[in-house]
């Protein structure tokens, strides 16, 4: 067994999960759960759907950084952090919804097109990696 280690202070995790994280760990299984589950149940039958899911897959990388938990603990920036947390857990509900509108408005295209813009790494993603894992039982 591994001990637990970080470079993060005190060589524990605790500059990322704390009281004052505590939310957006929350938060993030939330956005893992439901990626996964859309994963495995929407069918991508539109460029439309396929452009929404690689940008849900992207908002969720972003949301995931651990940038914003290590700004909140450290005082460095702690309301950019939470700032720039929310942004992606509000782009990626939006995303949500948007997948399930079979004919998008201008108003949507103009959203998703921001946000690629925007947030715009991983130009290259295959976002089926982000399926429910089958666990190993031993």
């Amino acid at each position: 067994n591994l001990p637990e280690s970080s470079w993060g202070r005190g060589g524990k995790h605790e500059v990322w999960l704390n009281d004052d994280t505590k939310d957006l760990w929350d938060k993030i299984h939330e956005v893992e759960d439901e990626m996964e589950k859309i994963i495995e149940e929407v069918s991508i039958d539109s460029l439309w759907k396929e452009k929404v899911i690689k940008q849900l897959v992207k908002e969720k990388l972003l949301l995931e950084s651990s940038d914003w938990s290590f700004l909140i603990t450290t005082n460095q920036a702690r309301e950019y952090g939470y700032m720039r947390f929310s942004q992606h857990y509000e782009n990626f509900k939006t995303l949500v919804n948007l997948l399930n509108i079979k004919e998008p408005s201008l108003d949507n295209f103009n959203f998703l097109k921001k946000l690629e813009d925007k947030n715009s790494l991983f130009p290259i993603i295959d976002y089926k990696i982000f399926k429910r894992r089958e666990l190993d039982e031993k």
